[in-house]
């Protein structure tokens, strides 16, 4: 039953590519609401995150992968009010604006 939940993602192409009308000035943001984003735009944004970071770099980590295994994250959570990909999304953006504004090397 875990493996039906998995949701079909065509977005390998546009993988790394920031959601339409949202800005990389509004990604870099503090004040960025991700509750606006749909659950295929949080995956877009937090590998958006992990490239920027060079973890998709440094461990050669290829778009279907990277896809899969943030689509089996996604799916691994459940319906929750708070605990949920979203919430998921969000720690990933508040790690990636630390890391980005105090220059640590990962």
């Amino acid at each position: 039953a875990f493996l039906m939940r998995i949701p079909r993602l065509p977005i390998v192409d546009s993988l790394f590519a920031l959601p339409r009308g949202i800005s990389i000035d509004l990604v870099h943001s503090w004040d960025f609401d991700l509750d606006i984003l749909s659950p295929k735009q949080l995956i877009q944004l937090c590998a958006l995150l992990l490239q920027e970071a060079g973890v998709v770099a440094r461990f050669d980590l290829q778009p279907a992968t990277l896809t899969r295994f943030l689509g089996l994250v996604q799916a691994g959570y459940k319906m929750n009010p708070y605990h949920n990909f979203t919430h998921a999304a969000q720690v990933v953006h508040a790690c990636a604006n630390l890391v980005r504004e105090t220059d640590v090397e990962l």
